[in-house]
């Protein structure tokens, strides 16, 4: 297993790119806009459309990863002595 800041390095780089959608939607001024078939949109709600996508993917995604990282971490601090299925010791494995 690499050691935790490689894996946080990458957890943390996601959830920064995710969070700039929702504070560019916080931040945002509202403008109308028209497409190439004359539809009239609200930029706004394009960019809270943008928001809530990155909140249930770009925000979830490092929130669980972290959270699944923290508790593999925690069962190899715990099973130092213990094998896997295998029967290989975990402290050879990981180390």
């Amino acid at each position: 297993m690499l050691p935790t800041w490689y894996y946080a390095q990458a957890i943390t780089t996601y959830a920064i790119t995710g969070s700039a959608f929702i504070l560019n939607y916080l931040s945002a001024q509202n403008r109308a806009v028209k497409d190439a078939m004359g539809t009239v949109w609200q930029t706004i709600n394009i960019y809270e459309t943008a928001a809530i996508v990155s909140l249930f993917t770009m925000i979830f995604i490092p929130a669980l990863t972290a959270v699944k990282l923290a508790q593999q971490r925690t069962l190899h601090v715990g099973t130092a002595g213990a094998a896997d299925m295998s029967g290989t010791p975990l402290a050879e494995r990981v180390g």
